[in-house]
């Protein structure tokens, strides 16, 4: 589980191990890593700690050979790792979008290309990618944010289809709002806000039932699935309208 040490992911962590998973769980914060893995880790199955950067290039490989010796496989790969930093076109700031490039896709492609190979050798394996409802259509200020998120929809949906027959399943989890450090700073209405621990019980839900893509929550999902349905201009010019933010 990479991005485990707060919101969603830090969520999951006591909700897989309930389900009997056995765990590694990554990202930078390693004193908040090890506290996760102190309180819900099992005797008979301790959570392994293997904190990584993801946006270095060659973090993600090295822990997962470690974690095959341990194991000697890696059956399913989580990736939550995310950020999101909202774009004022006044001020267009470059970086913020490479960093969110290179944590929300860049490193969701490395994570696959370090367990991948392996999961095709066994024909066995799930990958899991943590995506967003704002990657079914364009929102204000999510230039950033939700291309990077549109690309991890596209990226898992291409590779559902190449992976289908070769015993790889491939999920998609598209959460609407959720109260955690990334949406505390937003300064816009968020609808159907939903707790971490609900968000991440609904997406252990979903993989246990073996869903392709997990959206939630229903009330805002699937209207904005209809919605993006609309005529580009008229779906413009309802977005307009209705998403608003504080100056």
């Amino acid at each position: 589980l990479i991005g485990a040490s707060s919101g969603i992911g830090a969520a999951m962590v006591p909700e897989l191990v309930r389900r009997g998973a056995r765990l590694a769980i990554s990202s930078r914060n390693e004193a908040a890593l090890r506290q996760l893995a102190a309180a819900h880790g099992r005797a008979d199955a301790p959570i392994i700690v293997k904190p990584l950067d993801v946006t270095v290039e060659g973090s993600i490989d090295p822990a997962a050979d470690e974690l095959r010796t341990a194991w000697g496989s890696i059956d399913v790969l989580i990736y939550n790792a995310g950020t999101w930093t909202p774009v004022d076109i006044q001020a267009f700031d470059v970086p913020a979008f490479e960093q969110q490039i290179a944590v929300n896709y860049t490193g969701m492609v490395r994570a696959i290309g370090a367990v991948l190979p392996e999961m095709l050798g066994r024909r066995r394996g799930e990958i899991v990618g943590v995506g967003s409802l704002s990657a079914y259509g364009a929102f204000p200020r999510a230039e950033a944010y939700g291309s990077t998120k549109a690309a991890v929809n596209y990226l898992l949906q291409s590779l559902r289809i190449d992976a289908a027959g070769k015993g790889i399943g491939v999920t998609t989890v598209n959460p609407g709002f959720v109260d955690t450090g990334l949406t505390h700073g937003n300064d816009f209405a968020m609808p159907f806000m939903m707790k971490a621990e609900d968000a991440a019980k609904t997406i252990v839900d979903g993989l246990a039932a073996g869903r392709t893509e997990i959206h939630f929550p229903r009330r805002l999902s699937l209207p904005l699935k209809l919605l993006t349905a609309l005529p580009r201009p008229v779906y413009e010019f309802v977005v307009r309208r209705t998403i608003k933010h504080r100056r």
